[in-house]
């Protein structure tokens, strides 16, 4: 019997692992409807969305204004980044430089986005935010929502 719960919590564990960093070129849209279901399904339980959820984080409408005021100063994240924390930072170079190198304003915050839901530590270690297992799909649908809130 034992086993059978190890087994499940190894497989939960592995659901919930970082995922790799997105590739700046192949972002794809996703489906801002299905996103929001996604959203008021799971986000929901930390983040307020309209009149609902939790108080955990922040609310959805002041996360995003946050997403994009990080994705514009991110050099100056990173640059302190890695004055306080150069073993992080250079753990999360796969998933820091691309958004670097990127020069369009809204590349670059599709980019920290996606970068951000599969990875929400990966520009602050002590982000409280945790990894929520998403396809690709769901990943691609939260996304477009959390884009056509602004």
């Amino acid at each position: 019997m034992w086993k059978a719960g190890l087994a499940s919590a190894l497989l939960l564990l592995a659901a919930c692992a970082e995922s790799p960093p997105p590739d700046p070129n192949r972002i794809v849209a996703g489906n801002a409807a299905q996103g929001e279901l996604y959203a008021r399904q799971r986000c929901v339980i930390c983040h307020q969305i309209g009149d609902r959820g939790g108080k955990i984080g922040p609310v959805i409408g002041e996360a995003m204004k946050k997403a994009v005021e990080r994705s514009t100063s991110f050099e100056a994240i990173v640059a302190d980044l890695e004055r306080t924390n150069p073993e992080h930072r250079e753990e999360k170079r796969a998933k820091i430089d691309p958004i670097l190198a990127e020069r369009d304003p809204e590349r670059r915050l599709r980019l920290w986005l996606a970068t951000y839901l599969g990875d929400p530590r990966f520009e602050n270690p002590s982000n409280r935010m945790q990894v929520l297992p998403m396809s690709p799909e769901e990943r691609a649908n939260v996304l477009a929502w959390l884009l056509s809130l602004r």
